[in-house]
């Protein structure tokens, strides 16, 4: 098990309001990672479902099984809300709920493929859970992606989640759903990429909109966290 080791540093970008392409959110250094209409018709960035049957690593549901206490239920998508749950299909084609992550520390990000900035920061989520391995073996934590669209603007799908995870070499969850509008809603999402920070009890820490996400940020909450919940230990 493990938590954060060392600083992340990573450019900031504009984040993209769902469904236009338009910037909201942060504000960026580099303005080649806006969103533009561009690129919301990438070609080269368009996948289909059938990307999701050409995996040959495809091998199931191979995350955590905890599950969040009797009773859990979510409450909003402002900062000190518990998260809502969801049930998803992984990049493998097996369902899911984010609740199988309860007890870790977990980073939900928030993302379409269509959006340029999405793109931007796709393999920086990665880097960050990498750099951070080792940290603790009393912590647990975890990044993962929801992907709301797909290239056309559509529900993204399996293939979507598939390429993306292939594309910027993820091995953490990426997850969709075909309610992944009642997502937006529930965690109150106006841009992409909008980054979610779970303590274990799954209480929302703290709200990034935009760019890329540091390890000394989440390391500073999570020891926060810790602080405050003396003998702490996770169940995972």
């Amino acid at each position: 098990m493990r938590i954060l080791l060392a600083l992340l540093t990573a450019g900031l970008v504009v984040g993209c309001t769902p469904g236009r392409g338009g910037g909201s959110g942060s504000s960026s250094d580099d303005d080649d990672s806006a969103s533009d209409d561009d690129d919301a018709t990438d070609d080269d960035d368009a996948v289909d479902d059938d990307d999701a049957t050409d995996d040959d690593d495809a091998s199931g549901n191979a995350w955590p099984t905890s599950q969040a206490p009797a009773g859990y239920a979510g409450t909003g998508g402002a900062v000190g809300d518990f998260a809502y749950d969801m049930a998803v299909m992984d990049q493998f084609g097996s369902s899911a709920t984010l609740t199988q992550f309860y007890g870790a520390f977990v980073l939900v990000q928030f993302c379409s493929v269509w959006a340029g900035p999405c793109r931007a920061v796709g393999g920086d989520l990665q880097a960050l859970h990498d750099s951070v391995e080792g940290f603790s073996s009393d912590w647990e934590f975890f990044v993962v992606t929801v992907l709301i669209e797909s290239a056309n603007f559509t529900s993204a799908g399996v293939g979507d989640a598939a390429a993306w995870a292939l594309d910027y070499g993820l091995t953490e969850p990426v997850l969709v759903s075909p309610s992944s509008g009642q997502f937006m809603t529930q965690w109150d999402v106006a841009a992409y990429p909008t980054y979610f920070l779970l303590d274990p009890e799954f209480r929302i820490m703290d709200i990034l909109i935009g760019g890329s996400v540091s390890a000394g940020w989440v390391q500073q909450h999570a020891a926060d966290f810790v602080s405050a919940n003396p003998g702490w230990t996770t169940p995972l």
